[in-house]
């Protein structure tokens, strides 16, 4: 007996062809279709986002990041805040939310 041919026995005696080839056999993992996915960014990545002038910094407006026009969803909490800005998204996390308040800021939510 030799095996069979091609690439028969593959999944029970030839497996070393298929581990030094790189090829997977067999299912792998599970894939939800009714499952979104939500585009999130975090807080240290806020500082990117704005550019502010010093005159900017002057005037009494915060500079405003419309995270909703930029194509995020929802604004999670890590990473400071370390200049106060006014941020309008469709969701955010509680610590988010807590620390643009301690920095001054505001957060615009959708009611």
């Amino acid at each position: 007996m030799i095996g069979g041919h091609g690439a028969a026995g593959a999944l029970a005696h030839k497996k070393t062809r298929l581990v030094a080839e790189g090829i997977k056999v067999g299912k792998h993992g599970f894939r939800s279709h009714s499952a979104k996915e939500i585009r999130t960014i975090n807080l240290k990545d806020l500082s990117h986002l704005t550019s502010t002038s010093p005159e900017e910094k002057s005037e009494a407006k915060l500079p405003l990041v419309d995270l909703s026009q930029l194509g995020y969803e929802k604004l999670l909490g890590a990473g400071v805040l370390k200049e106060p800005i006014a941020v309008k998204v469709g969701k955010a996390s509680k610590s988010a939310i807590r620390k643009i308040e301690e920095a001054g800021g505001k957060i615009l939510l959708p009611k």
